[in-house]
């Protein structure tokens, strides 16, 4: 995941600020609860990107520790 998940969960949680902010003014309180709604969800999916990038530089990192171990036991023979 990348700039472009995080972008679309900040664009979630700001348009669910947006409804809560208009439902509280005008009293709608289904338009507020959905926003707020809409702000956990752009949270999670927030965290769920940073999450997801973590697992692929660990990822990367195993990766080339691998290669590297192997190229020293077996030799870089390519």
């Amino acid at each position: 995941m990348g700039f472009e998940e995080k972008a679309e969960a900040k664009v979630t949680e700001l348009g669910g600020k947006a409804k809560e902010a208009l439902g509280n003014i005008t009293g709608d309180k289904d338009l507020a609860a959905e926003g707020n709604a809409d702000q956990g969800e752009g949270k999670v999916k927030e965290f769920l990107a940073d999450a997801q990038d973590k697992v692929d530089n660990v990822a990367a990192t195993v990766k080339e520790s691998a290669k590297r171990l192997t190229d020293k036991v077996f030799g870089d023979d390519k």
